[in-house]
């Protein structure tokens, strides 16, 4: 009796959250409920603010589980970003990070990358309402600049450098590829003080790969890692090892998840210097 009634509370307490941020809440709860790929995909065409934004979608399922892992679970609601000055969105999505970001600290310059034309479209679009200051590139970023083959998935969140894991059956097509530590000199950028990547698959790649990206002062990281990676050049031990020696403290709630999400802070390069 007391376990049900603990559901309902817990049920209905989450409810609340979603309408504290959103005028159509209960229509995101819902879809959650029926899961990524479930459920009608007319539920929804927006976010609807409380606020006044109005977040354009365009896969109601893909945008009610980020909105529910950004602004629900607090998955990325940390000190420092309210505090960072220069925030990278690496994998940017629709731009569900841009704007949480832009909500806690108004003051942050944000470069956003995103490959999938799509969600590219669409993040255009939703990015144009915030008063923060964004740099939008449509790309990819890899070790190595040029083109590399993307698939387009048909849930939004599922598109990857890799035809697996929800894009086996995707388009493909050629898009443009940043190296990151070129892109940090040629916007003379002397340190990133919070950054999120999550771009199934490719982040052993961009943070592995590219060997001069350590140069510059990382002071904050957040990764979606893939357990098993997609990636063949690297084993999935390879990437946590690799983070331990770059930064002092490494946390993660679900280590044994199939895709665990790391928060890094403290680069050890700042305290070599």
């Amino acid at each position: 009796m007391f376990g049900r009634l603990k559901l309902k509370y817990d049920q209905y307490r989450e409810r609340r959250q979603y309408e504290d941020w959103l005028t159509n809440g209960e229509a995101v709860y819902q879809q959650n409920l029926r899961g990524e790929s479930n459920g009608p995909q007319g539920a929804f065409d927006t976010l609807q603010f409380r606020n006044g934004l109005q977040w354009h979608v365009n896969d109601p399922g893909s945008a009610a589980y980020i909105f529910q892992e950004m602004f629900i679970r607090g998955e990325y609601d940390f000190p420092e970003l309210a505090q960072a000055e220069t925030v990278f969105d690496i994998g940017a999505n629709i731009g569900l990070f841009s704007c949480f970001t832009s909500l806690k600290n108004p003051r942050a310059k944000i470069h956003s990358f995103e490959p999938d034309l799509g969600n590219y479209r669409v993040l255009e679009k939703n990015l144009d309402q915030l008063d923060a200051s964004v740099e939008l590139n449509h790309s990819a970023v890899a070790s190595n600049a040029g083109e590399l083959e993307f698939f387009s998935a048909e849930f939004g969140g599922r598109s990857s450098a890799f035809g697996v894991l929800g894009a086996e059956d995707a388009k493909s097509y050629k898009v443009p590829a940043i190296v990151l530590s070129e892109y940090i000199s040629q916007h003379s950028i002397e340190r990133i003080d919070f950054m999120k990547v999550d771009v199934e698959g490719s982040e052993y790649d961009i943070l592995i790969g590219d060997d001069q990206l350590w140069e510059t002062e990382i002071k904050c990281l957040v990764v979606e890692i893939d357990r098993t990676p997609r990636d063949d050049r690297y084993a999935g031990v390879d990437l946590r090892a690799f983070l331990k020696e770059k930064f002092e403290s490494i946390e993660c709630a679900s280590p044994d998840a199939p895709y665990p999400v790391y928060f890094c802070r403290q680069s050890k390069l700042a305290v070599k210097h």
